[in-house]
């Protein structure tokens, strides 16, 4: 039995004989590389370059690929892209079939740590989570840096930002929706913030964290039970007085 990650994720389906083209214009990943065996880690960008949702794209058939993206902002994403699928053959729906599911690294499996992954399953039998489940994923999506973007952080952030160039950007596929401008980012190398990891903060995804002379210095992605994943300006990234701006109510 696995864990399910429905508490987590939801699985938006995208189906017909263009499918495969029609993410290629949204994904920051090179889409026509996704087999069964490569499921990808991408992003779907804005026109200036903010980061909408990320996902994981899983193949089922040559008319068929799933996204796995965080529950709370699948409905934009999917508002986002039927707004562009009037000449596509494409329907996409939020699946009932599908669900992500922790597991062990394998073959078809997207790596999150060398130690942890994410599936995809078909079968309803898959165990729910307990709570104690929940918060170990939690936490090893943060430590892992995950760039778990929910509805309240929704194009708050670029790529570079939260320093996903390697593993989520192919600078060498054709053009995508933002594209332009995380190029240019990219070649003229001016990001003025990066993401921390922090002890836990109180203040909620999208919210600004604070120096102790009470600047605005950046905002929380999320957060564990233990600690905050936070995007703060380059010249804090050393320094250890970074408190969330409700702490000091």
């Amino acid at each position: 039995m696995l864990m399910n990650l429905n508490w987590l994720f939801a699985t938006i389906c995208v189906e017909g004989k263009d499918a495969f083209n029609f993410l290629q214009g949204f994904c920051t990943t090179h889409v026509h590389e996704l087999d069964q065996k490569s499921p990808q880690k991408t992003l779907f960008c804005n026109t200036k370059g903010r980061i909408i949702a990320s996902g994981i794209l899983f193949y089922e058939s040559n008319e068929k690929i799933h996204i796995v993206t965080e529950h709370s902002v699948a409905a934009k994403l999917m508002e986002h892209l039927n707004r562009f699928k009037l000449l596509s053959n494409v329907t996409l729906s939020i699946s009932n079939e599908a669900m992500a599911y922790a597991t062990d690294p394998a073959p078809t499996s997207c790596a999150i740590t060398p130690s942890h992954s994410i599936g995809l399953s078909f079968d309803p039998t898959e165990k729910n989570s307990t709570k104690e489940e929940q918060n170990t994923w939690i936490e090893t999506l943060v430590q892992a840096k995950f760039p778990l973007i929910s509805a309240q952080t929704s194009e708050l952030f670029t790529p570079h930002q939260l320093v996903l160039e390697a593993a989520w950007v192919n600078f060498k596929k054709g053009c995508y929706l933002g594209q332009e401008i995380i190029a240019r980012m990219h070649h003229l190398g001016k990001t003025k913030q990066s993401t921390k990891l922090i002890p836990r903060i109180n203040t909620k995804p999208g919210g600004h964290c604070i120096d102790s002379n009470k600047k605005v210095v950046g905002r929380v992605l999320y957060s564990s039970l233990s600690s905050t994943l936070v995007v703060i300006d380059k010249e804090q990234l050393e320094k250890n007085d970074i408190i969330g701006d409700d702490d000091i109510l």
